[in-house]
């Protein structure tokens, strides 16, 4: 019930909008071990709504997501070197191994952001067009649309898959109905 009423302010669904009154009940849910108020409170915290960054204390609730195999955990730490957020030699290698990591454990987000840098070789990562495409599938399928999208793209070009414009065509269409 914490997680719903952190919801509840954060969005303003039958309460007025009021990220202090979020932070407060996501703070009592992560208190209270629920993982996923643990991760709300970390994503406000790298937004800056309602509370302001606190690396450290971040850091303690990702640990306690992780040790719960919760995927969003490593898909925000991910987040977090990204941004800059954590200190690293080399923030994008760091970054793309909490992402795989989170892939790993079926966050669909994850997937497509790991499968579209690896079938493409981008943002620093080696292409790897038979990984990619496998975790682009795993993303389409959970219905991630630019996963979908970028399928379309390798189906109508040939690469790594059978060229198939009909194929193609459908994915592209899924992805632009999805937005």
């Amino acid at each position: 019930s914490m997680l719903k009423l952190g919801w509840a302010y954060e969005q303003g669904l039958g309460v007025p909008k009021d990220f202090a009154e979020s932070v407060r009940f996501y703070e009592a849910a992560a208190d209270h071990e629920n993982v996923l108020g643990a991760l709300e409170l970390v994503r406000l915290m790298r937004e800056e709504k309602g509370i302001e960054k606190d690396i450290g204390r971040m850091m303690d609730l990702l640990n306690f997501a992780r040790e719960k195999a919760h995927p969003d955990a490593w898909l925000e730490t991910g987040l977090m070197y990204d941004n800059g957020d954590l200190p690293a030699d080399n923030r994008r290698a760091d970054a793309i191994s909490f992402y795989e990591k989170a892939a790993e454990h079926g966050s669909p987000y994850a997937q497509e952001w790991c499968g579209e840098r690896y079938a493409m070789g981008v943002c620093g990562v080696e292409r790897d067009l038979s990984k990619g495409i496998r975790m682009l599938q795993q993303a389409a399928a959970a219905g991630r649309p630019r996963a979908k999208y970028v399928l379309a793209c390798l189906h109508a070009s040939g690469q790594g898959v059978a060229q198939d414009y009909a194929l193609a065509f459908q994915l592209c269409g899924e992805a632009a109905e999805a937005g």
